[in-house]
């Protein structure tokens, strides 16, 4: 027989049950977003998990394990430059995360990402022409690019024992680059090899990449760097001088190897060359002096100093902005400029880079 006893004890917990209101569950707490140096350590897992696949697609793992492992420090709170804000710190550590991150996840897996579709900053690849291994480039596309309309672009060479990362990752680097509508590409170029063989076709490589991806106005193509990059647009740039419509070296300066060429093939040519009056590592009596040769052989040359700054991109910034804006603007500095101040007795130009 049926127990309905059972049954009506059954319904009203039932109806007691859904007429209950429900408990109040308490929330799950977010889990915390991981730190940045929780994050390059997954970076670095992520290499050495993937090695093999990274030595087959490079063709040279052992720089780019050299390189995280370089960065690792480069964000620890016990090694921020001086130079820096705090603001300026946490943001370059982020995005120097970041940009390893997208270099390691590409040679990991093999899905490289269209230089067609970056927006912001990103790590491309180039198919070297002198030895056909990938090649990395940091790329800026600013948030207002335009398919449709022709930008300028910046071949943005890095100084010694930074690479193309560093410069991308911070953060008043890429404003400008914001601000001024410009898209930037800063080759490895083989790091720091002074940009020597076979670092120029690394170099040119990486242009005719950009400029066949995006929508590039070639009368607006400008090469610029930041020491041993400064060295480098004078090292690189007479190589296809044609291809420029201006010049920018920051920090930096001719040297007598290459002063002959440059002096050459720069002709008609803006230069703007900018250096902190107190570097102590490329004297500015280099950048004085590369202006003089510049100017006597009748290039169109301007110089930006900033005054009482060392050699650091961060001190040297207002200047350097100054001169990209001026560079960026067409502005034509005169060939008869005169310089501020003289250059120290015995002056003369390096014999190569420093």
């Amino acid at each position: 027989m049926l127990n309905l006893h059972a049954m009506g004890a059954l319904t009203l917990t039932a109806l007691l049950i859904v007429a209950a209101p429900l408990a109040t569950a308490t929330p799950l707490a977010a889990a915390p977003p991981p730190s940045v140096a929780e994050r390059m350590n997954a970076v670095h897992r992520e290499m050495v998990t993937h090695f093999n696949r990274i030595v087959e697609l490079s063709g040279d793992a052992v720089t780019i394990e050299t390189r995280i492992d370089s960065d690792l420090p480069s964000i620890d709170e016990a090694f921020k430059p001086k130079v820096l804000t705090q603001d300026e710190f946490d943001q370059y550590a982020s995005e120097l995360t970041t940009l390893d991150a997208s270099l390691i996840d590409q040679l990991s897996t093999g899905k490289f990402h269209p230089i067609a579709d970056v927006r912001g900053a990103d790590e491309i690849f180039v198919r070297s022409p002198y030895d056909h291994s990938l090649q990395p480039a940091a790329l800026y596309v600013p948030t207002t690019y335009n398919p449709a309309k022709p930008s300028p672009l910046v071949l943005f060479l890095h100084g010694k024992f930074w690479t193309e990362i560093d410069y991308m990752a911070m953060p008043f680097f890429r404003q400008l680059a914001e601000n001024t509508g410009a898209i930037v590409v800063a080759p490895y170029a083989r790091g720091d090899i002074q940009y020597v063989d076979p670092a120029p076709a690394d170099v040119y490589a990486t242009l005719d990449a950009v400029i066949g991806a995006l929508n590039i106005d070639k009368k607006r193509v400008y090469l610029a760097g930041h020491s041993m990059g400064g060295f480098g647009v004078f090292e690189v740039g007479p190589q296809q001088a044609n291809r420029f419509a201006g010049f920018l070296c920051a920090s930096g300066s001719l040297t007598d190897v290459d002063r002959d060429a440059v002096l050459r093939s720069f002709r008609d040519k803006p230069v703007y060359v900018v250096s902190g009056t107190l570097d102590d590592n490329i004297p500015n009596s280099y950048s004085v002096l590369t202006v003089q040769y510049l100017r006597d052989a009748g290039i169109p040359v301007q110089y930006y100093p900033q005054w009482g700054a060392g050699h650091n991109i961060k001190v040297v910034f207002p200047a350097f902005a100054a001169a990209w804006r001026a560079m960026l603007d067409g502005s034509r500095p005169s060939p008869g400029m005169t310089l501020p101040g003289e250059v120290p007795p015995g002056s003369v130009l390096p014999s190569g880079p420093s």
